[in-house]
């Protein structure tokens, strides 16, 4: 091929055009970056050349040239009609300069045996003949150069548009190698696509300091696995090379507290450099209704942040999980052009989550393992013991602080006592060191003794890698806090166990009902804490369990379900606490069944306040529920007496008192917990009557009385009204003890006894009794029992249920499970002793999540998973989903963008 020469006249000419911007293009022969020098020589891998494929990038600064080629064959016409063969001169020397740094790259990309190639040294010799036809003063028409350059301009063109493919660059940014696996799925499936170059550049992040100025700046590079390679990454220039999509697991840009990745790598700043920001979240949600507005609040802090604001995608786990965040996103940006639904629809996928592809694919055979892990998994026949994943989170260490402190305390000493059977896998959160110290000193030092401690006692393992999916696939159960990495867990079949702070041996292995039932000279009672029948010994306080009434888990709480028993004819009717249909339990056969009603869809506790038998009938009073239920025993049939009928009140809180209900001869007596009503029910006609009084505004939390008197408890008790019934006098009772606090709902329940009121405490701060001869209130609160606001049981009900016997009164802490004789000349306490065995029934609720609670506790869940068989479940791959979705998605609009065809050749 010949080479036009050219001079330094031809070169002011090709500057005065170019200043013009009339068609010069400085074509990019070589993008590469170069290789990773030994400034870099620390880290075990080092930044190979990048791939030399034609990019679109690289294809459309070819397109662009062959365009201007056409204006300088347009200006090249114009000055041979002009005679100005000097410029002419320098246009072509120009051309062909152009045409040989494009026949390089492709020759680079593609190889040279390109069929634009040929297609290009033609077209540089034309220009040769031009040149050297018109050098020697060979006159030369000008629509017959336009027309041969123009001829295999076009071939050219068409040659490069339909004959080189172009390859994707592609640029996944993870931040910590323990979130790598939010990212690497897709990553493999890009890697693997033959028309895609790859690449992971894992960046730097720093610790951020009280004040939110950065501290020391990291970057986990020589923590991947080495079948991964990785770019150092300085050694990208994103402003040259433009990738087409960048992938990135961190979406906080500066408004993390904690930590914070390099401000170059903000999601506002990479938008800058791609055509297609590509954001996947790191962690795993927990499944929501996003019709539901109070769960929609639960995660509206993972979807309001930069990184979905910026990106052009956001791949979410699921479609419902898409659905919350195009709502939250809609509503957010209310009120922006160009933000509304439509754009979040388009923009946010429910593709699934590549976290789940990592833990499925992975066997245990695949596993490095330290050998000093194995020392502690390994028993002395050779067999592995079972092996449980302890995860603590930051979250519930800045919630709970000391508190939290103990309960890992007691899990360590729980695990060490059954280590023989089990391994513990205790991996915190890799932030907890740094926050700790950063947002609560105060309990720095303590944690820090712990884990040196029990790292130092070798019974278990530690890990502090960067490989969280090791964790999840080497273990057999999850015991922790409720995280991402319990959501993640979730996925794999295996069994879980969420931890409860306040679940410690000082709560546990005790019992608290609601009510007792005298039956066959014991009694009988429903345990809240574990969904137990139990009779007990009247004597010594020995309780038997009996049955245990299965939890209904498509109802979502995390108390009770069921509270009080009513027993008729060998059968015990046993009431709802939330809206599941009502337990019977065949004493003489053994055998549960179930009685269904008009139940409501929206889940709320305390359904049913209480209920009375009257011969064969159950009479079931409603708190939240619209309507009294009366059953008849023998049938099982429900006839409905419809207070929403009669009332025309709404029952989107609750409706009626919970405290108590007052039986006087044929009819029951039950209060408003939000007006100044009484309802009266008939029993022998079923009639409902209504009364109203002035003096009950607040509502009323409780009724109760005899055949002298009634006694109404207002919810916020900063009185009580004493009806005397005999002498037709109404009078307040407000001389309360010293320091005693209403709350906004006082008191749980009110118990009448034959000389007093017991009013057991639930925001106020006593429990109080009420000597019915002489209106005097005195403080019952015992000296040992400790509150504890955090509690379930503490904070609602901490006494649940007292009753009397030969004279005496017994009260039971919920929490403690301790009950309180009194006699009010001196006080004693009897501790309940309990005889239960974990029945097979637990075992197969441990096949999926289960709650930690004040029975079901991290020992029993220990027990229960030695012997059980334990197999994840099947994986799919969603990280091909993701990419070949999201691919399909860039090369949709790569053609929309480019729908105009290249001229026909001449």
């Amino acid at each position: 091929m010949y080479t036009i020469p050219s001079n330094s006249s031809e070169v002011l000419v090709v500057r005065k055009y170019t200043e013009n911007k009339v068609w010069r293009l400085r074509l990019q022969t070589d993008c590469r970056l170069e290789k990773a020098g030994t400034s870099h020589n620390k880290f075990p891998y080092k930044a190979e050349g990048m791939q030399d494929n034609m990019r679109k990038l690289h294809k459309k600064q070819a397109e662009d040239f062959l365009e201007l080629l056409e204006q300088a064959h347009s200006e090249i016409k114009k000055e041979i009609e002009k005679k100005n063969i000097p410029t002419v001169l320098s246009l072509l020397a120009d051309c062909q300069e152009g045409a040989m740094s494009l026949g390089e790259l492709i020759e680079k990309t593609e190889g040279e045996d390109t069929p634009a190639i040929p297609l290009l040294e033609r077209y540089c010799e034309e220009l040769f003949q031009i040149h050297e036809e018109l050098t020697q003063g060979n006159p030369m028409g000008a629509n017959k150069v336009y027309k041969i350059l123009r001829q295999w301009a076009l071939k050219i063109k068409s040659s490069i548009k339909n004959e080189i493919q172009t390859r994707l660059e592609v640029v996944f940014l993870p931040y910590k190698a323990s979130m790598w696996d939010s990212l690497e799925s897709v990553w493999k499936a890009a890697d693997a696509d033959p028309n895609c170059d790859a690449y992971v550049i894992p960046i730097p992040y720093y610790d951020k300091k009280p004040d939110g100025s950065f501290g020391e700046m990291h970057n986990e590079f020589s923590q991947y696995s080495s079948n991964i390679p990785l770019l150092w990454y300085e050694d990208y220039d994103f402003e040259k090379r433009r990738p087409d999509m960048i992938y990135i697991h961190n979406p906080y840009d500066e408004c993390n507290y904690v930590t914070s990745v390099h401000p170059f790598f903000y999601s506002k700043n990479l938008k800058k450099f791609t055509e297609k920001l590509v954001y996947i979240p790191y962690f795993i949600l927990g499944e929501i209704d996003p019709e539901n507005p109070q769960e929609l609040e639960g995660v509206e802090k993972f979807c309001q942040v930069p990184g979905v604001l910026y990106a052009d995608k956001v791949i979410v786990q699921s479609e419902a999980m898409r659905q919350a965040y195009i709502k939250i996103m809609t509503k957010f940006m209310d009120g922006q052009k160009g933000y509304e639904q439509p754009y979040w629809e388009e923009k946010i996928l429910g593709l699934g989550s590549p976290k789940v592809d990592k833990v499925l694919s992975t066997r245990k055979e695949d596993l490095v393992i330290p050998e000093e892990w194995m020392k502690v998994i390994r028993k002395p026949d050779g067999s592995w013991k079972k092996i449980i994943f302890y995860n603590t989170t930051v979250t519930a260490l800045l919630q709970h602080r000391d508190k939290m402190l103990i309960k890992i305390q007691d899990t360590l000493r729980v695990f060490y006592e059954n280590r023989d059977e089990v391994t513990l896998f205790w991996r915190p959160h890799p932030l907890i060191c740094a926050t700790i110290e950063a947002m609560c000193p105060e309990i720095n030092i303590k944690y820090k003794k712990i884990v040196k401690e029990y790292k130092r006692a070798g019974w278990g393992i530690y890990d502090e890698s960067a490989d969280m999916d090791r964790a999840v696939v080497l273990s057999d159960a999850y015991y922790g806090d409720r995280s991402s990495v319990l959501n993640l867990y979730e996925k794999t079949g295996k069994p879980t166990m969420m931890q409860d702070v306040n679940s410690l041996p000082e709560n546990n292995f005790s019992l608290a009902m609601d009510d007792i039932v005298e039956y066959q000279g014991r009694w009988w009672f429903f345990s809240v804490k574990d969904h137990g029948i139990y009779r007990m010994d009247k004597e010594n306080f020995y309780a038997e369990l009996v049955a245990r009434i299965p939890r209904d888990e498509t109802i979502e709480n995390y108390g009770p379900q069921y509270r009080k028993i009513f027993i008729y004819e060998a059968k015990i009717f046993i009431l709802p606490w939330v809206p599941v249909k009502i337990a019977v339990y065949d004493i003489i056969s053994g055998e549960i069944h179930y009685i269904d009603y008009e139940r409501e869809t929206v889940n709320r506790r305390m359904v049913f306040g209480d209920g009375i038998i009257r011969g064969n009938k159950l009479y079931v009073m409603p708190c939240v529920y619209k309507n009294i239920l009366c059953i008849d025993m023998d049938s099982e049939d429900i006839m409905y007496i419809r207070l929403d009928e009669i009332l025309h009140e709404d029952q989107s809180k609750h409706q009626y008192a919970w405290g108590s209900i007052f039986v006087d001869k044929d009819s029951v007596y039950m209060a408003s917990l939000k007006s100044e009503k009484i309802i009266e029910l008939e029993l022998r006609s079923n009639k409902v009557n209504v009364y109203r009084n002035k003096l009950l505004t607040g509502g009323i939390s409780g009724v109760c009385g005899d055949e002298n008197n009634v006694w109404l408890v207002p919810q916020k008790a900063d009185k009580i009204l004493h009806w005397d019934r005999k002498r037709k006098k109404v009078e307040f009772i407000d001389k309360f003890p010293m320091q005693y606090q209403t709350g906004d709902f006082s008191f749980y329940k009110i118990v009448s006894f034959e000389k007093y009121l017991l009013l057991l405490p639930r925001d106020a701060n006593m429990l109080l009794i009420l000597d019915k001869t002489t209106n005097v209130i005195s403080n019952l609160e015992f000296e040992e029992v400790v509150y504890d606001s955090e509690n379930y049981y503490d904070k609602y009900f901490r006494y649940m249920n007292a009753w009397e016997n030969n004279g005496e009164i017994y009260v039971i802490n919920t929490r403690r499970g301790i009950v309180y004789c009194s006699n009010f000349a001196k006080g004693k306490k009897t501790h309940v002793k309990r005889h239960i065995k974990i029945s097979d029934e637990y075992s197969e609720k441990c096949e999926k999540q289960e709650y930690e609670n004040r029975y079901d506790y991290i020992f029993n869940y220990i027990k229960t998973l030695k012997g059980a068989k334990i197999e994840p479940i099947k994986h799919q791959n969603k990280g091909n989903e993701i990419w070949k979705g999201l691919k399909s998605i860039y090369d949709t609009k790569r053609k929309s963008n480019n729908m105009g065809n290249w001229p026909d050749v001449l």
